[in-house]
């Protein structure tokens, strides 16, 4: 009993529940299904401030997870307090079961059709958007079919507000305007959404053949338009001016280094000339004591011939 009791869904008076808090969050976290809880506990005092089980899912919801084969569907045929999947206490959940009968396909298929094109459309747009990993909840708070997530909507603002289109409806200019000024409100983006079906599917099947087409768009403000134009012109000008000083300090540098320069030749100049002097002086002084040195042996030369003639006269 407690095997046939994961994963599963009870379908009671036209509304798909799930009371079993480990499946709704095995369907949020890994298959992106989010639902919208509508139970309330008595242990809290704010009561519309925290919402408990069951989690219902919409139509679009329920179709996905009978097409994906997520869950196992029960039709519940008596309004029974459901079963506590934290205790141990399984009377409450044989009786439960007990009037739950298990729907087949063919069940399934008879409570889902006969769909309409408008319905199908909306639900494969529903499954496309939902392939490409965003989170869809209902759009009716905004005027659009869905708010669609990029990530869970516990930590992410809706990104789009996506309205389903038929592939031949008309949109009027007033729609266009009116869903933009929502958008612009909500800092969200619009997007039409329409599917190409190439022929009606049939839910038996579970397979959708088509193209999906989607238009999105924002709201232009002409005073915005005019607002970039005047900081642009602005930005030119201070961008010219910034340029124009720059030049500026350029040309100065350049006559700085420039006269930097010309101090520089003339300090070698001088020093140049500093070093041909002393050259000239050191040239002076070793010709003199050269002179010196010749005159000393000169001298000598004088000393010894004398002492030779003295020393033959004697």
């Amino acid at each position: 009993m407690e095997q046939t009791l994961k994963k599963c869904c009870y379908l009671y008076d036209q509304h798909f529940f799930v009371w079993d808090s480990e499946t709704s969050l095995w369907l949020r976290k890994k298959h992106h299904i989010v639902g919208y809880l509508i139970g309330t506990s008595q242990q809290l005092e704010a009561q519309l401030d925290h919402w408990t089980l069951p989690l219902v899912l919409s139509q679009e919801e329920a179709l996905l997870c009978y097409y994906q084969d997520l869950l196992t569907f029960y039709k519940v045929s008596s309004q029974l307090f459901p079963p506590n999947y934290e205790t141990k206490n399984t009377t409450n959940k044989n009786d439960y079961l007990a009037n739950s009968q298990l729907l087949t396909r063919k069940e399934l298929v008879f409570y889902f059709s006969p769909m309409s094109t408008s319905a199908f459309t909306k639900f494969a747009v529903f499954q496309d958007v939902w392939k490409k990993g965003y989170y869809l909840t209902s759009g009716n708070k905004f005027g659009g079919d869905f708010l669609v997530y990029p990530g869970d909507p516990i930590h992410f603002h809706a990104r789009f507000i996506l309205t389903i289109v038929n592939i031949n409806q008309k949109i009027t200019p007033l729609q266009l305007i009116s869903s933009a000024r929502v958008g612009v409100a909500a800092k969200k983006k619009n997007l039409y959404a329409s599917f190409d079906f190439e022929k009606l599917p049939k839910i038996a099947e579970k397979k959708i053949i088509g193209k999906p087409l989607y238009l999105g768009f924002h709201w232009s403000d002409f005073q915005k338009k005019q607002r970039k134009k005047r900081t642009s012109e602005k930005n030119e000008m201070e961008i010219e001016n910034e340029n124009e000083k720059e030049k500026e300090k350029e040309k100065e540098n350049e006559k700085e280094k420039e006269i930097e320069k010309e101090i520089e030749i003339e300090k070698r100049k001088k020093k140049g000339k500093g070093n041909e002097n002393e050259n000239e002086k050191k040239f002076e002084i070793e010709v003199e004591n050269e002179k010196e040195k010749k005159q000393n042996i000169n001298l000598h030369v004088e000393k010894e011939s004398k002492k030779e003639m003295i020393i033959e006269e004697k």
